[in-house]
């Protein structure tokens, strides 16, 4: 997981109420920038640390709300990111280093 998915879901649990996208964004202090964001929110749910809904159809375009699941929770539990930094350790060390860019990993030669 990024420093700004991280970020994401501790925005989520920290607000404790469903966020709209570029609520995410201004609060989160800049750690989270729009670039990506839809991506690392595509992929936190995907993991099953948040869950999204569309917003009551009263406006014309309805906005996705957002929130932490109890499994993204427990993802931001001290010994979970201990975990989840050691997985990442072991990665790299068995396919080289591995280079964010944006919400996309490569790995680099």
């Amino acid at each position: 997981m990024t420093k700004s998915e991280f970020a994401i879901l501790e925005v989520l649990r920290d607000h404790g109420s469903e966020l709209y996208e570029l609520d995410i964004v201004r609060l989160s202090d800049k750690k989270v920038r729009r670039a990506g964001l839809y991506a690392y929110l595509n992929r936190l749910e995907d993991m099953g640390y948040i869950s999204s809904r569309e917003e009551d159809a009263e406006v014309v375009v309805p906005r996705r709300m957002y929130k932490v699941t109890d499994q993204g929770r427990k993802a931001l539990e001290p010994k979970e990111i201990s975990a989840l930094r050691s997985r990442r350790t072991e990665e790299m060390r068995r396919g080289g280093e591995t280079k964010e860019v944006g919400p996309i990993r490569r790995k680099t030669v």
